[in-house]
């Protein structure tokens, strides 16, 4: 015979990420802050920067592509590589580097 009609569903989901090795706040329109493009597929975010000899320098709870090279005080860090860790609210994390050029 005739078998009966069925319907079946997939979803897909994109997760784009992009993750920049390079910020250069130096006043002009291009690359002034830390843009985790695809930041909202992770929920509430945790953003911690790390210098070369692993001391905190900045760290936001609940990142918003926000962050231009600046320390918990405001003053600009110094062009030097620094290194993030990325916590989402989904438990996944991510780390990497970054390097600041004024």
């Amino acid at each position: 015979g005739v078998c009966q009609a069925v319907d079946d569903y997939i979803t897909i989901k994109v997760n784009d990420r992009f993750i920049p090795s390079l910020i250069t706040p130096n006043g002009d329109p291009y690359n002034q802050y830390f843009v985790l493009q695809g930041i909202v597929t992770l929920g509430a975010t945790e953003l911690v920067i790390f210098n070369r000899r692993g001391a905190q320098v900045y760290k936001n709870s609940n990142y918003d592509n926000s962050w231009d090279g600046k320390d918990y005080n405001g003053n600009d860090l110094p062009d030097d590589t620094y290194f993030y860790v990325i916590k989402s609210q989904n438990g996944k994390s991510l780390s990497g580097f970054v390097v600041i050029r004024r």
